[in-house]
């Protein structure tokens, strides 16, 4: 996870469209039966919220999913 963190920061020109849909897609069908949220996920999606070439449409999936842990998982809601 550091070494993805450290290129997407080292490479800014990473179209981050082609992580972020299918990422999201699987968090959201395992979210509580197979995925349970870490600290270092949480790491990952803000480096990839901040990232320059982060799409409108892209940055609705994160807020989405981060929305759902929300929700759904009492021991995150606080981060």
């Amino acid at each position: 996870m550091k070494n993805m963190v450290y290129i997407l920061e080292k490479q800014p020109t990473i179209p981050i469209g082609i992580l972020i849909e299918p990422l999201v897609t699987q968090l959201h069908a395992s979210q509580g039966v197979t995925y349970f949220p870490n600290i270092f996920d949480f790491e990952f999606l803000t480096q990839l919220a901040r990232h320059g070439k982060l799409q409108l449409k892209h940055g609705v999936l994160l807020l989405d999913l981060l929305a759902k842990i929300y929700i759904n998982d009492i021991d995150w809601a606080s981060s």
